[in-house]
């Protein structure tokens, strides 16, 4: 994140506010896939990666917010771990409380699961709701940091209050 702020500084009065979107998506991407390639065992993590970018840019479109750089990679990390899980069939995780979870937050499931269509077509898979809880634990943690740090700003932080 340090160095995402120093390249912003640099390169302001070379580039346009949403060509340095671009060049600083391109740079998480690829950053991530040197971390993804160390991890999937099957999938071809090129391809994971575009499908992953598209997931993350719709959570972020349609749920009016923005998630930092260290959210992000993470997330790449995470959702591309959790397609090969699911195409594999591993066992989902178990997660707390899962009816509260489904009746607080379905419009983030939802979002989620639409996000997600296009990957489950593809490999024939579902995405258990208790993996999209993870999901949101994990953007809720980003969003929280996010504050706490002053590195991103969540535009609509209501939408993941889990005390909602």
């Amino acid at each position: 994140n340090d160095t995402m702020d120093a390249l912003n500084i640099y390169f302001r009065d070379y580039m346009r506010e949403e060509e340095m979107k671009t060049f600083q998506q391109n740079i998480l991407k690829n950053f991530s896939l040197s971390n993804i390639m160390n991890n999937l065992t099957i999938l071809n993590p090129n391809r994971i990666l575009v499908y992953v970018e598209e997931i993350l840019d719709r959570i972020q479109e349609k749920c009016q917010c923005s998630f930092s750089g260290r959210t992000i990679i993470g997330l790449y990390l995470h959702i591309s771990c959790l397609i090969e899980r699911l195409v594999i069939g591993k066992e989902p995780a178990q997660y707390p409380d899962l009816e509260t979870f489904t009746q607080r937050q379905a419009e983030f499931i939802q979002v989620v699961q639409d996000s997600f269509a296009p990957v489950c077509k593809a490999y024939n898979i579902t995405l258990p709701v208790s993996e999209i809880g993870y999901l949101y634990d994990y953007i809720e943690q980003g969003s929280v940091a996010n504050k706490a740090d002053s590195v991103a700003e969540i535009q609509n932080d209501d939408f993941f209050d889990v005390h909602s």
